[in-house]
Protein backbone atom coordinates (compact mmCIF):
# COMPACT_ATOMS: atom_id res chain seq x y z
CA UNK A 1 0.00 0.00 0.00
CA UNK A 2 1.24 3.61 -1.03
CA UNK A 3 0.30 6.55 1.27
CA UNK A 4 0.46 10.31 -0.11
CA UNK A 5 1.43 12.84 2.88
CA UNK A 6 1.74 16.71 2.08
CA UNK A 7 3.09 19.16 3.86
CA UNK A 8 1.57 22.46 3.29
CA UNK A 9 4.03 24.69 5.08
CA UNK A 10 5.34 28.67 5.53
CA UNK A 11 7.16 29.02 1.91
CA UNK A 12 5.35 25.96 -0.03
CA UNK A 13 4.30 21.99 -0.40
CA UNK A 14 6.21 19.44 0.33
CA UNK A 15 4.38 16.28 -0.48
CA UNK A 16 5.92 12.37 -0.65
CA UNK A 17 4.28 9.10 -1.15
CA UNK A 18 5.55 6.18 0.85
CA UNK A 19 4.52 2.54 1.36
CA UNK A 20 3.77 1.01 4.72
CA UNK A 21 7.40 0.43 5.78
CA UNK A 22 8.27 4.52 5.75
CA UNK A 23 10.28 3.98 2.23
CA UNK A 24 9.60 6.76 0.13
CA UNK A 25 8.56 6.21 -3.59
CA UNK A 26 7.96 9.56 -4.91
CA UNK A 27 8.38 13.22 -3.63
CA UNK A 28 8.06 16.80 -4.76
CA UNK A 29 8.03 20.44 -3.66
CA UNK A 30 6.69 24.00 -4.83
CA UNK A 31 7.12 26.95 -2.92
CA UNK A 32 4.71 29.56 -3.10
CA UNK A 33 4.99 32.18 -6.03
CA UNK A 34 3.56 35.02 -3.36
CA UNK A 35 5.22 34.17 0.06
CA UNK A 36 3.58 34.74 3.28
CA UNK A 37 4.31 38.80 3.91
CA UNK A 38 2.78 41.69 6.17
CA UNK A 39 0.74 43.48 4.08
CA UNK A 40 0.54 46.08 7.47
CA UNK A 41 2.46 45.75 10.65
CA UNK A 42 1.18 42.62 12.10
CA UNK A 43 -1.19 41.44 9.28
CA UNK A 44 0.15 38.71 7.75
CA UNK A 45 -2.25 36.86 4.90
CA UNK A 46 -1.63 34.78 1.66
CA UNK A 47 -4.24 33.73 -0.90
CA UNK A 48 -5.58 30.07 -0.30
CA UNK A 49 -5.28 30.02 -4.62
CA UNK A 50 -1.31 30.08 -3.90
CA UNK A 51 -1.63 27.14 -1.91
CA UNK A 52 -3.78 25.24 -4.74
CA UNK A 53 -1.06 26.47 -7.25
CA UNK A 54 1.96 24.69 -5.58
CA UNK A 55 -0.34 21.66 -4.21
CA UNK A 56 -1.42 20.50 -8.09
CA UNK A 57 2.56 21.08 -9.57
CA UNK A 58 3.44 18.82 -6.32
CA UNK A 59 0.82 16.27 -6.95
CA UNK A 60 1.59 15.87 -10.41
CA UNK A 61 5.48 15.91 -9.65
CA UNK A 62 4.65 12.92 -7.26
CA UNK A 63 2.83 11.03 -9.64
CA UNK A 64 5.61 11.31 -12.51
CA UNK A 65 7.96 9.90 -9.84
CA UNK A 66 5.38 7.06 -9.21
CA UNK A 67 5.14 6.17 -12.93
CA UNK A 68 8.84 6.12 -13.26
CA UNK A 69 9.24 3.35 -10.47
CA UNK A 70 6.27 1.59 -12.23
CA UNK A 71 3.67 2.73 -10.27
CA UNK A 72 -0.36 4.19 -11.38
CA UNK A 73 -1.97 6.90 -9.05
CA UNK A 74 -4.62 4.24 -8.36
CA UNK A 75 -2.01 2.81 -6.10
CA UNK A 76 -2.26 5.43 -3.34
CA UNK A 77 -4.27 4.20 -0.76
CA UNK A 78 -4.83 6.83 1.27
CA UNK A 79 -3.82 10.84 1.45
CA UNK A 80 -2.92 12.76 4.24
CA UNK A 81 -2.67 16.57 4.55
CA UNK A 82 -1.17 18.98 7.69
CA UNK A 83 -1.12 22.48 7.65
CA UNK A 84 -0.08 25.89 9.26
CA UNK A 85 -1.35 25.90 13.18
CA UNK A 86 -3.90 29.10 13.57
CA UNK A 87 -4.10 30.37 10.07
CA UNK A 88 -7.47 30.59 9.40
CA UNK A 89 -9.37 31.18 6.08
CA UNK A 90 -12.93 32.20 5.57
CA UNK A 91 -15.91 30.87 2.96
CA UNK A 92 -18.99 31.28 1.83
CA UNK A 93 -21.77 28.84 1.10
CA UNK A 94 -20.19 27.83 -2.38
CA UNK A 95 -16.84 27.36 -0.74
CA UNK A 96 -14.89 30.29 -2.11
CA UNK A 97 -12.48 32.25 -0.37
CA UNK A 98 -13.62 35.60 0.83
CA UNK A 99 -10.40 37.04 1.22
CA UNK A 100 -6.84 36.28 2.06
CA UNK A 101 -5.92 33.54 4.83
CA UNK A 102 -4.89 35.38 8.15
CA UNK A 103 -1.75 33.46 8.45
CA UNK A 104 -0.08 31.67 11.70
CA UNK A 105 2.39 34.31 12.27
CA UNK A 106 -1.08 37.22 11.57
CA UNK A 107 -0.88 39.31 15.00
CA UNK A 108 -3.42 41.82 14.22
CA UNK A 109 -5.79 40.67 16.87
CA UNK A 110 -4.60 41.51 20.20
CA UNK A 111 -7.60 43.81 21.65
CA UNK A 112 -9.20 40.57 20.12
CA UNK A 113 -7.45 38.17 22.23
CA UNK A 114 -7.99 39.73 25.41
CA UNK A 115 -12.14 39.62 25.13
CA UNK A 116 -11.42 35.52 23.81
CA UNK A 117 -9.62 35.22 26.78
CA UNK A 118 -11.80 36.76 29.35
CA UNK A 119 -14.99 35.21 27.61
CA UNK A 120 -13.01 31.67 27.24
CA UNK A 121 -11.52 31.92 31.02
CA UNK A 122 -12.71 28.60 31.96
CA UNK A 123 -11.50 26.43 28.83
CA UNK A 124 -8.48 27.98 29.05
CA UNK A 125 -7.96 27.01 32.90
CA UNK A 126 -9.72 23.26 31.89
CA UNK A 127 -7.16 22.76 29.39
CA UNK A 128 -3.96 24.46 30.68
CA UNK A 129 -3.08 27.34 27.96
CA UNK A 130 -3.87 31.03 27.37
CA UNK A 131 -5.14 32.32 24.04
CA UNK A 132 -2.64 34.63 22.09
CA UNK A 133 -3.19 36.85 18.87
CA UNK A 134 -1.66 33.73 16.78
CA UNK A 135 -4.63 31.47 17.39
CA UNK A 136 -7.40 31.53 15.28
CA UNK A 137 -10.35 32.29 17.44
CA UNK A 138 -8.98 35.60 17.80
CA UNK A 139 -8.50 36.35 14.45
CA UNK A 140 -12.57 35.26 13.57
CA UNK A 141 -13.57 37.69 16.31
CA UNK A 142 -11.01 40.36 14.37
CA UNK A 143 -13.13 39.82 10.85
CA UNK A 144 -16.28 39.63 13.09
CA UNK A 145 -15.25 43.18 14.40
CA UNK A 146 -13.61 44.83 11.18
CA UNK A 147 -15.01 43.27 8.58
CA UNK A 148 -18.92 42.62 9.03
CA UNK A 149 -19.47 42.14 5.27
CA UNK A 150 -17.82 39.38 5.26
CA UNK A 151 -18.39 37.97 8.49
CA UNK A 152 -22.28 37.81 7.47
CA UNK A 153 -21.42 36.02 4.03
CA UNK A 154 -18.98 33.30 5.74
CA UNK A 155 -20.25 30.10 5.85
CA UNK A 156 -17.51 28.54 7.77
CA UNK A 157 -14.47 29.59 8.83
CA UNK A 158 -11.56 26.62 7.86
CA UNK A 159 -7.84 25.92 8.49
CA UNK A 160 -5.31 26.17 6.02
CA UNK A 161 -4.80 21.85 6.03
CA UNK A 162 -8.82 21.81 5.87
CA UNK A 163 -9.21 23.93 2.98
CA UNK A 164 -6.96 21.85 1.10
CA UNK A 165 -8.72 18.65 2.01
CA UNK A 166 -11.92 20.40 0.99
CA UNK A 167 -10.60 20.90 -2.46
CA UNK A 168 -9.46 17.57 -3.07
CA UNK A 169 -12.73 16.10 -1.85
CA UNK A 170 -15.74 18.55 -1.65
CA UNK A 171 -15.92 18.19 2.17
CA UNK A 172 -14.95 21.77 3.49
CA UNK A 173 -17.23 21.07 6.88
CA UNK A 174 -14.31 18.63 9.06
CA UNK A 175 -11.19 19.67 10.50
CA UNK A 176 -9.38 17.93 13.04
CA UNK A 177 -8.55 18.64 16.99
CA UNK A 178 -5.24 19.75 16.79
CA UNK A 179 -6.04 22.74 14.30
CA UNK A 180 -9.21 23.08 16.18
CA UNK A 181 -7.43 23.73 19.27
CA UNK A 182 -6.41 27.13 18.56
CA UNK A 183 -10.30 27.60 17.80
CA UNK A 184 -11.64 27.17 20.93
CA UNK A 185 -12.35 23.27 20.48
CA UNK A 186 -12.58 21.71 23.74
CA UNK A 187 -10.48 18.88 23.92
CA UNK A 188 -11.73 17.09 27.02
CA UNK A 189 -15.64 17.09 26.36
CA UNK A 190 -14.87 17.32 22.46
CA UNK A 191 -17.20 20.05 21.67
CA UNK A 192 -17.11 23.56 20.23
CA UNK A 193 -18.01 25.81 24.33
CA UNK A 194 -20.54 27.81 24.29
CA UNK A 195 -18.91 30.65 25.20
CA UNK A 196 -17.74 31.43 21.13
CA UNK A 197 -21.09 31.80 20.11
CA UNK A 198 -22.42 33.55 23.22
CA UNK A 199 -20.38 36.01 24.14
CA UNK A 200 -18.15 36.70 21.18
CA UNK A 201 -21.21 36.30 18.94
CA UNK A 202 -19.67 33.44 16.68
CA UNK A 203 -21.95 31.21 15.41
CA UNK A 204 -21.15 27.45 15.76
CA UNK A 205 -22.27 26.27 12.78
CA UNK A 206 -19.87 28.48 10.83
CA UNK A 207 -17.12 26.00 12.53
CA UNK A 208 -16.30 23.14 11.27
CA UNK A 209 -17.23 19.35 12.71
CA UNK A 210 -14.08 18.32 14.44
CA UNK A 211 -12.66 14.79 14.15
CA UNK A 212 -9.14 12.74 15.07
CA UNK A 213 -6.30 13.08 12.94
CA UNK A 214 -6.35 10.32 10.60
CA UNK A 215 -10.11 9.95 10.72
CA UNK A 216 -11.42 9.44 6.74
CA UNK A 217 -13.37 12.55 5.77
CA UNK A 218 -13.64 11.91 2.37
CA UNK A 219 -12.28 10.55 -1.01
CA UNK A 220 -10.67 12.57 -3.94
CA UNK A 221 -13.69 13.90 -6.07
CA UNK A 222 -14.15 13.63 -10.08
CA UNK A 223 -12.75 17.24 -10.26
CA UNK A 224 -10.24 17.28 -7.64
CA UNK A 225 -9.03 14.19 -9.94
CA UNK A 226 -9.59 15.65 -13.24
CA UNK A 227 -7.33 18.41 -12.09
CA UNK A 228 -4.57 16.79 -10.38
CA UNK A 229 -4.52 13.16 -11.98
CA UNK A 230 -5.17 11.41 -8.27
CA UNK A 231 -7.48 8.67 -8.88
CA UNK A 232 -11.35 9.35 -8.23
CA UNK A 233 -12.31 7.58 -4.75
CA UNK A 234 -8.36 7.62 -3.49
CA UNK A 235 -9.38 8.22 0.33
CA UNK A 236 -8.92 11.33 2.19
CA UNK A 237 -7.66 11.58 5.80
CA UNK A 238 -8.50 14.46 8.40
CA UNK A 239 -4.79 15.67 8.49
CA UNK A 240 -3.33 17.83 12.07
CA UNK A 241 -0.68 20.69 12.38
CA UNK A 242 2.55 20.65 10.73
CA UNK A 243 4.41 20.75 13.97
CA UNK A 244 2.18 17.68 14.79
CA UNK A 245 3.06 15.94 11.66
CA UNK A 246 6.58 16.91 12.23
CA UNK A 247 6.60 15.47 15.44
CA UNK A 248 4.90 12.05 14.86
CA UNK A 249 7.63 12.19 11.59
CA UNK A 250 10.02 12.17 14.60
CA UNK A 251 9.17 8.85 16.02
CA UNK A 252 7.22 9.98 19.28
CA UNK A 253 5.16 7.10 20.01
CA UNK A 254 4.67 6.51 23.74
CA UNK A 255 4.69 8.59 27.02
CA UNK A 256 8.07 9.36 27.72
CA UNK A 257 8.98 10.29 23.82
CA UNK A 258 9.92 14.10 23.11
CA UNK A 259 10.96 15.58 20.03
CA UNK A 260 12.73 18.50 18.82
CA UNK A 261 12.27 20.44 15.48
CA UNK A 262 14.43 23.28 14.56
CA UNK A 263 13.65 24.52 11.59
CA UNK A 264 12.99 28.52 11.48
CA UNK A 265 11.97 28.63 15.18
CA UNK A 266 12.41 25.69 17.73
CA UNK A 267 9.12 23.92 18.51
CA UNK A 268 9.19 21.08 21.16
CA UNK A 269 6.68 18.33 21.81
CA UNK A 270 6.02 15.25 23.85
CA UNK A 271 4.09 12.32 24.56
CA UNK A 272 1.86 12.16 28.68
CA UNK A 273 -0.91 10.33 29.64
CA UNK A 274 -1.91 13.13 31.45
CA UNK A 275 -2.70 16.91 30.03
CA UNK A 276 0.24 19.01 31.56
CA UNK A 277 -1.37 22.90 32.50
CA UNK A 278 0.43 25.73 32.49
CA UNK A 279 -1.12 29.15 33.16
CA UNK A 280 1.70 31.15 31.98
CA UNK A 281 0.70 29.94 28.76
CA UNK A 282 4.35 28.83 27.53
CA UNK A 283 2.97 26.04 26.60
CA UNK A 284 -0.21 23.60 25.67
CA UNK A 285 -1.40 20.44 25.17
CA UNK A 286 -3.07 18.96 21.98
CA UNK A 287 -4.81 15.24 22.02
CA UNK A 288 -3.17 12.23 20.37
CA UNK A 289 -5.23 10.10 18.22
CA UNK A 290 -4.25 7.33 20.67
CA UNK A 291 -5.33 8.99 23.62
CA UNK A 292 -2.01 10.47 25.22
CA UNK A 293 -1.37 13.60 25.13
CA UNK A 294 1.34 16.25 23.63
CA UNK A 295 2.18 19.11 25.21
CA UNK A 296 4.42 21.56 23.57
CA UNK A 297 5.54 24.97 23.07
CA UNK A 298 7.52 27.13 20.28
CA UNK A 299 10.03 29.71 20.34
CA UNK A 300 11.25 32.44 18.72
CA UNK A 301 14.25 31.79 18.18
CA UNK A 302 15.44 28.99 15.71
CA UNK A 303 17.23 28.69 12.31
CA UNK A 304 16.22 32.33 11.74
CA UNK A 305 19.01 33.79 13.73
CA UNK A 306 21.40 31.98 11.28
CA UNK A 307 19.59 33.97 8.48
CA UNK A 308 19.52 36.57 10.12
CA UNK A 309 23.49 37.38 10.89
CA UNK A 310 24.76 35.31 8.30
CA UNK A 311 21.96 35.48 4.64
CA UNK A 312 24.67 34.51 2.12
CA UNK A 313 26.72 32.23 3.79
CA UNK A 314 27.44 28.59 3.28
CA UNK A 315 26.35 26.88 6.62
CA UNK A 316 28.07 23.75 6.03
CA UNK A 317 31.11 25.79 5.34
CA UNK A 318 30.72 27.66 8.37
CA UNK A 319 30.49 24.12 10.62
CA UNK A 320 33.55 23.05 9.17
CA UNK A 321 35.40 25.79 11.00
CA UNK A 322 33.73 25.31 14.30
CA UNK A 323 35.55 24.32 17.50
CA UNK A 324 33.66 21.29 19.04
CA UNK A 325 35.88 21.16 22.21
CA UNK A 326 35.40 24.56 23.41
CA UNK A 327 32.87 27.07 24.29
CA UNK A 328 32.45 29.96 22.02
CA UNK A 329 33.29 32.17 24.82
CA UNK A 330 30.12 34.78 24.04
CA UNK A 331 26.85 34.34 25.52
CA UNK A 332 23.88 34.90 23.41
CA UNK A 333 20.04 34.75 23.15
CA UNK A 334 19.26 34.70 19.58
CA UNK A 335 16.36 36.31 18.93
CA UNK A 336 16.31 38.27 16.36
CA UNK A 337 12.81 40.42 16.59
CA UNK A 338 10.83 42.02 19.80
CA UNK A 339 9.39 39.19 21.48
CA UNK A 340 9.45 35.89 23.31
CA UNK A 341 7.03 33.21 23.46
CA UNK A 342 8.70 29.97 25.25
CA UNK A 343 10.20 29.42 27.24
CA UNK A 344 8.86 32.55 28.78
CA UNK A 345 5.89 35.34 28.02
CA UNK A 346 7.46 38.17 27.11
CA UNK A 347 6.06 40.53 24.47
CA UNK A 348 9.03 43.10 25.13
CA UNK A 349 12.14 40.51 24.90
CA UNK A 350 15.05 41.51 22.68
CA UNK A 351 18.06 38.98 22.29
CA UNK A 352 21.61 39.78 23.90
CA UNK A 353 24.76 38.83 22.82
CA UNK A 354 27.64 38.98 25.95
CA UNK A 355 31.19 39.04 25.66
CA UNK A 356 33.75 40.33 22.59
CA UNK A 357 33.09 38.92 19.09
CA UNK A 358 36.29 37.94 17.65
CA UNK A 359 34.86 37.25 14.21
CA UNK A 360 31.88 35.31 11.99
CA UNK A 361 33.19 31.98 13.25
CA UNK A 362 32.96 32.39 16.96
CA UNK A 363 29.43 34.42 16.49
CA UNK A 364 28.21 31.69 14.44
CA UNK A 365 28.75 29.19 16.94
CA UNK A 366 27.56 30.98 19.86
CA UNK A 367 24.09 31.52 17.91
CA UNK A 368 24.07 27.63 17.72
CA UNK A 369 24.93 27.51 21.54
CA UNK A 370 22.32 30.08 22.47
CA UNK A 371 19.55 28.04 20.54
CA UNK A 372 20.49 24.95 22.53
CA UNK A 373 20.79 26.91 25.43
CA UNK A 374 17.10 28.37 24.78
CA UNK A 375 16.55 24.44 24.03
CA UNK A 376 17.30 23.08 27.58
CA UNK A 377 15.49 25.92 29.11
CA UNK A 378 12.73 25.03 27.77
CA UNK A 379 13.09 21.27 28.53
CA UNK A 380 13.53 22.64 32.48
CA UNK A 381 10.22 24.23 32.04
CA UNK A 382 8.30 21.44 30.48
CA UNK A 383 9.95 19.06 33.65
CA UNK A 384 9.15 21.68 36.40
CA UNK A 385 5.51 21.64 35.05
CA UNK A 386 4.79 17.70 35.21
CA UNK A 387 6.48 16.11 32.25
CA UNK A 388 8.51 13.35 32.80
CA UNK A 389 12.47 13.86 32.03
CA UNK A 390 13.49 11.89 28.77
CA UNK A 391 17.18 10.55 28.12
CA UNK A 392 16.66 10.79 24.50
CA UNK A 393 15.38 13.39 22.55
CA UNK A 394 14.24 12.88 19.12
CA UNK A 395 15.07 15.89 16.60
CA UNK A 396 14.01 16.74 13.02
CA UNK A 397 14.12 20.57 11.34
CA UNK A 398 16.62 21.93 8.99
CA UNK A 399 19.12 21.70 12.51
CA UNK A 400 18.81 18.24 12.20
CA UNK A 401 21.05 18.21 9.16
CA UNK A 402 24.49 19.68 10.55
CA UNK A 403 26.27 17.34 12.61
CA UNK A 404 28.24 19.94 13.94
CA UNK A 405 24.79 21.51 15.73
CA UNK A 406 23.35 18.24 16.87
CA UNK A 407 26.90 17.79 18.70
CA UNK A 408 26.72 21.19 20.83
CA UNK A 409 22.91 20.58 21.21
CA UNK A 410 23.83 16.72 22.79
CA UNK A 411 26.67 18.46 24.93
CA UNK A 412 24.66 21.25 26.49
CA UNK A 413 21.64 19.19 26.79
CA UNK A 414 23.46 15.98 28.24
CA UNK A 415 21.40 13.98 26.47
CA UNK A 416 21.50 11.70 23.62
CA UNK A 417 19.66 12.64 20.33
CA UNK A 418 17.97 10.30 17.87
CA UNK A 419 17.84 11.48 14.28
CA UNK A 420 15.12 10.07 11.51
CA UNK A 421 15.55 8.86 7.83
CA UNK A 422 13.21 11.24 7.02
CA UNK A 423 12.91 14.30 8.46
CA UNK A 424 9.69 16.47 7.32
CA UNK A 425 6.27 17.30 8.79
CA UNK A 426 4.76 15.26 4.82
CA UNK A 427 5.91 11.81 6.59
CA UNK A 428 3.81 12.35 9.69
CA UNK A 429 1.09 13.20 6.87
CA UNK A 430 1.53 9.91 5.41
CA UNK A 431 1.71 8.44 8.90
CA UNK A 432 -1.64 9.42 9.74
CA UNK A 433 -3.28 8.42 6.32
CA UNK A 434 -1.70 5.18 6.98
CA UNK A 435 -2.67 4.72 10.57
CA UNK A 436 -6.76 4.37 9.85
CA UNK A 437 -6.12 1.82 6.90
CA UNK A 438 -2.79 0.10 7.35
CA UNK A 439 -2.16 -0.10 11.10
CA UNK A 440 -4.53 -0.12 14.66
CA UNK A 441 -3.56 3.67 15.79
CA UNK A 442 -1.06 6.09 15.16
CA UNK A 443 1.78 4.77 17.27
CA UNK A 444 1.71 1.20 15.52
CA UNK A 445 1.98 3.49 12.15
CA UNK A 446 4.67 5.55 13.88
CA UNK A 447 6.62 2.45 14.91
CA UNK A 448 6.03 0.28 11.33
CA UNK A 449 7.41 3.38 9.32
CA UNK A 450 9.99 5.69 11.03
CA UNK A 451 13.06 4.88 10.69
CA UNK A 452 16.23 5.85 12.65
CA UNK A 453 19.17 7.44 10.87
CA UNK A 454 21.31 7.89 13.73
CA UNK A 455 21.97 9.12 17.25
CA UNK A 456 24.51 11.55 18.94
CA UNK A 457 25.69 10.81 22.12
CA UNK A 458 27.03 14.10 24.31
CA UNK A 459 30.89 14.32 25.06
CA UNK A 460 30.98 14.27 28.81
CA UNK A 461 34.44 16.84 28.67
CA UNK A 462 32.71 19.27 25.90
CA UNK A 463 29.43 19.13 28.02
CA UNK A 464 31.20 19.94 31.45
CA UNK A 465 32.59 23.24 30.02
CA UNK A 466 29.13 24.38 29.12
CA UNK A 467 27.84 23.72 32.62
CA UNK A 468 29.70 28.05 33.00
CA UNK A 469 28.18 29.44 29.68
CA UNK A 470 24.60 28.00 30.63
CA UNK A 471 24.99 29.72 33.90
CA UNK A 472 25.90 32.79 32.41
CA UNK A 473 22.89 32.13 29.92
CA UNK A 474 20.52 31.79 33.00
CA UNK A 475 21.61 35.00 34.79
CA UNK A 476 21.61 36.89 32.13
CA UNK A 477 17.58 36.04 31.24
CA UNK A 478 17.22 36.59 34.94
CA UNK A 479 18.68 40.03 35.16
CA UNK A 480 16.78 41.24 32.10
CA UNK A 481 13.40 39.79 33.84
CA UNK A 482 12.95 37.21 31.21
CA UNK A 483 13.16 34.57 34.00
CA UNK A 484 12.88 33.97 37.59
CA UNK A 485 15.07 30.95 37.71
CA UNK A 486 12.13 29.06 39.22
CA UNK A 487 12.25 26.92 35.79
CA UNK A 488 15.16 25.60 35.71
CA UNK A 489 16.20 22.40 37.34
Amino acid sequence: MLFFGIDSGTQGIRGLITDERGSIVADGSSRFTVLNAAVIEKHYEQSAMVWLDSLVEVIGQCITGLNQKGFKAEDITGIGIDGTSGTVIPIDSSFKPLGNALMYNDGRSDLEMVRVQKAGEDLSSKLGYRFKPSFSLPKILWIKENQPAIFEKTRYFVHQSDYIIGFLTGNYQSSDYTNALKTGYDLIDDCWPDFIESDLGIPLDRLPEVVSPGSIVGTVSKTASRLTGLSAFTRVSAGATDGIASALASGIKKPGDYNTTIGTTLVIKGLTDSIISDKQGRIYSHRHPDGYWIPGGASNTGGICLKHHFPDRDFKEMDLQVNLREPSGLITYPLTGKGERFPFQKPDAEGFTEGNIRDDVQLYTALLEGVAFTERLSYSVMENLGCEKADSIYTAGGAAKSDVWLQIRANILQRRLIVPKVVEAAMGSAILAASTIAFNGTSEAVAAMVGMEKEILPDSAAADKYEESYEGFLAGCRERGYTDGSAVV
